[in-house]
């Protein structure tokens, strides 16, 4: 079940990897995130689901699959913390191309598409 945790996203300097767009983005908009704590299993966005908000990974793994027409899965990656979810089709204006699904308690900070847009 997702619960809203509200604490502070930011990160301390020393935390923040050296010119990447997950820590700019989090300093940019830190008032204007939510934070959201994801069980195990539940499902963050699905195959041809237009993206609504940008999705940011703090803690915990996302696998990112696609099913194949003969039932099987195939996994394109396992996201980590500090990855941004689906990005090539947040940047592209696209539908997701994947499904990504929690494999571990992760907390996920959501940011309205308008605010990301204005400060790319």
């Amino acid at each position: 079940m997702n619960k809203v945790v509200p604490m502070p996203l930011g990160f301390s300097r020393g935390q923040q990897p050296a010119d990447s767009l997950f820590a700019t983005v989090m300093h940019a908009l830190d008032s204007a995130s939510k934070l959201v704590v994801h069980e195990p299993g539940e499902t963050l966005f699905m195959l041809g689901q237009k993206p609504a908000d940008v999705l940011l990974l703090l803690e915990g793994k996302v696998k990112l699959s696609m099913d194949s027409e003969d039932g099987r899965t195939l996994i394109f990656g396992i996201a980590e913390p500090k990855e941004i979810l689906g990005l090539p089709n947040i940047l592209a204006g696209e539908s997701y191309d994947k499904i990504a699904i929690t494999l571990t308690l992760c907390r996920v900070a959501y940011l309205a598409m308008s605010d990301f847009t204005c400060l790319l």
